[in-house]
């Protein structure tokens, strides 16, 4: 198995993204492999798994993504959240309070989708249209 499995979190100290490996012990920390081993404490509310996916100009897709698309030519754009749904074991998009559960997994190669943010520095960005 090939998987890449890593994570992100925002660091307490200064707010920033980091990227690496999940450590969970009474308090949430990333672990990297940049320059030399390090743990970066985060804010576990933060905390999103990289799905395996990448956007259409080739951006990693992480739990808490903001990504917009089109389904196809005759419809409109959605901007969706990707979040992970246990009873299902995968990684869904969620539109408003409705689940797209094909797109990610089956339809990638189909539809558009371009990363546009996420859900802790552009939640303003769900706000009107066909998200709420």
């Amino acid at each position: 198995m090939n998987r890449i499995i890593k994570f992100r979190g925002k660091r307490v100290s200064n707010n920033q993204w980091v990227y690496g490996d999940l450590v969970q012990r009474s308090i949430t920390y990333i672990s990297t492999k940049e320059k030399s081993f390090y743990e970066y404490e985060i804010d576990q509310d933060t905390v999103g798994q990289f799905t395996g996916l990448v956007d259409k100009n080739g951006k990693e897709i992480f739990e808490g993504d903001i990504v917009s698309f089109y389904p196809d030519e005759f419809w409109k754009q959605y901007r969706s959240v990707v979040v992970y749904k246990e009873e299902r074991c995968r990684f869904e998009l969620k539109c408003g309070d409705k689940f797209m559960h094909n797109v990610l997994h089956n339809h990638l190669s189909m539809v558009d989708v371009v990363v546009i943010g996420n859900i802790f520095d552009d939640k303003q960005l769900l706000k009107g249209g066909d998200n709420e």
